[in-house]
């Protein structure tokens, strides 16, 4: 998952820094950019799905690079996210034919385990042992790993659950549903939920880089002389500001309001759309 979210950060950088590169070009030169740029826009929100919201930002610069234009970033936002939306399902399952896995009951499965441990009442469609329950409203929700009902002992008996053949539960209306009852039942549960996992996101140390995969004796990496040193500055910054996306989150704020005067120019536009695509 690491190459995605690296080529995808590259990917969308790449698209605006063509764009201001080719902004007073000759028409002819800057259409082919641009259409490249918009390509590579394209292809960041097939690398993250969850982008639609911050690609009209990036789409709109790479069209119109000259200047910033609030009223017509308004008008072509929602149209814009619609089409990213539909983008996605037409190449996947109709260009490429993908199986599918239902990633959003990923986030779900998340929510209703962060309302079960906060509420202290199990929010799953199934029944668990009294030690299981316990489990779930104690030790099972961790802000940091959201996939700990899948891969963190003692805690992967969720899925296993949720994904037994016989009555699965995972791709089903019914993990809907439960989520539909959960959230008006407990919706301080909820919020506090969202909260917590927005909060160590943004502010604590997390996981940057899946090193545990890497260092395992199976893996090749872990017996590289080359990665080892990578992996020894990886863990001497992961715990600094540097890796916490609340700094990057701040920083993109000041650049977009230092540079909201400026919109009017190539270099302005540039700053402004890029930074409102990072904050979304």
């Amino acid at each position: 998952m690491v190459w995605r979210d690296v080529l995808f950060g590259v990917v969308w950088l790449v698209a605006p820094v063509l764009a201001l590169a080719a902004a007073e070009r000759a028409a002819r030169w800057r259409l082919l950019v641009q259409a490249l740029a918009l390509l590579l826009v394209a292809l960041g929100v097939l690398l993250r799905p969850n982008a639609i919201f911050a690609a009209p930002f990036l789409a709109a610069y790479v069209v119109w690079p000259m200047r910033f234009d609030v009223r017509r970033m308004a008008i072509i936002f929602l149209p814009a996210v619609v089409l990213f939306y539909a983008l996605v399902p037409l190449v996947y399952y109709g260009i490429l034919d993908a199986q599918r896995q239902n990633p959003l009951h990923s986030i779900l499965v998340f929510d209703l385990g962060g309302i079960t441990h906060f509420s202290g009442e199990n929010q799953f469609p199934v029944t668990w042992s009294a030690d299981q329950t316990a489990l779930l409203t104690s030790r099972c929700y961790d802000p940091v790993r959201w996939d700990s009902y899948w891969h963190v002992p003692p805690c992967p008996f969720v899925m296993q659950r949720l994904e037994r053949p016989d009555d699965a539960v995972f791709g089903t209306p019914r993990l809907v549903a439960a989520w539909w009852t959960a959230i008006p039942a407990h919706p301080l549960a909820y919020l506090r939920h969202r909260a917590t996992f927005m909060w160590q996101f943004l502010a604590r140390s997390n996981l940057v880089l899946p090193v545990w995969d890497w260092l395992d004796p199976a893996s090749s990496y872990g017996h590289s002389r080359y990665f080892t040193p990578l992996v020894s500055l990886h863990d001497m910054l992961q715990p600094t500001l540097l890796f916490r996306p609340g700094l990057w989150l701040v920083l993109s704020m000041m650049i977009g309001a230092l540079a909201w005067r400026t919109r009017s120019t190539p270099a302005g536009a540039f700053a402004v759309s890029v930074t409102a695509s990072a904050i979304v």
